[in-house]
């Protein structure tokens, strides 16, 4: 019986607000690339066993390099990944375990996510279909969907803004991808077009500390939060 939990950790994109060329995933954040962070928290979370890496073709063999020199034994593959996001973790799902029936999707721009979290979304995929981790906005929301004329207003703490790591079912994943895929539906993140095929996603509160890194500021804030 397949009963195995896999992590797929996405390592292909840029971010233009640091530098048009920046890697995100292979910045220095103290003495590692940030995506050794994300390796390591995978590593280290008693609930996965094994892990695909998605990233430029031109980097895996520096990325094996990392990954021994940190002792993250539970990367089995890194596959090609390409400028999309949605095309990228595609292509991580099929590179996964036959074993699998869970798997936690991550980004390794966000280099503070810790075992315990990677767990309670695990956790929260085997009892409800799904655990995605989301901060809590705690705080007035307006929505303007064109320009700054707000059209809706949303109370403070009914709003949650998602992040990753984010844990499925793989065939309730699967079938989900497969049905947006047939009817060429367009989506954010897997947590969008799961949603739409289940009507809800269970949600793994989380902190403002599983920040994403998006400008240089954020390498900052991230040091200290880690302390390197």
């Amino acid at each position: 019986m397949s009963n195995g939990v896999w992590g797929v950790i996405i390592a292909c994109g840029k971010s233009e607000e640091i530098s048009p060329e920046a890697e995100t995933a292979f910045l220095h954040l103290g003495d590692r690339p940030v995506l050794i962070y994300s390796l390591l928290a995978f590593e280290e979370c008693s609930d996965i066993d094994g892990v695909v890496l998605v990233a430029r073709k031109d980097r895996v063999e520096n990325i094996w390099g990392m990954a021994s020199l940190f002792g993250c034994s539970k990367l089995k593959h890194i596959v090609a990944g390409t400028t999309q996001w949605t095309s990228s973790v595609q292509n991580g799902l099929k590179a996964i375990g036959d074993d699998a029936s869970v798997v936690v999707i991550h980004e390794s721009s966000r280099p503070c996510v810790d075992p315990s979290l990677i767990s309670q979304t695990v956790k929260a995929a085997k009892r409800h279909g799904s655990g995605v981790a989301a901060c809590l906005i705690d705080e007035p929301v307006k929505v303007a969907e064109k320009g700054l004329k707000a059209s809706k207003s949303l109370p403070s703490g009914a709003v949650w803004a998602v992040q990753t790591p984010q844990a499925y079912k793989l065939k309730e994943l699967s079938r989900a991808i497969e049905s947006a895929k047939k009817k060429k539906m367009k989506y954010d993140d897997e947590s969008s077009v799961y949603g739409r095929a289940h009507k809800n996603v269970h949600i793994v509160p989380s902190s403002r500390k599983n920040m994403k890194i998006m400008e240089a500021d954020d390498m900052f804030l991230i040091s200290s939060l880690i302390r390197v």
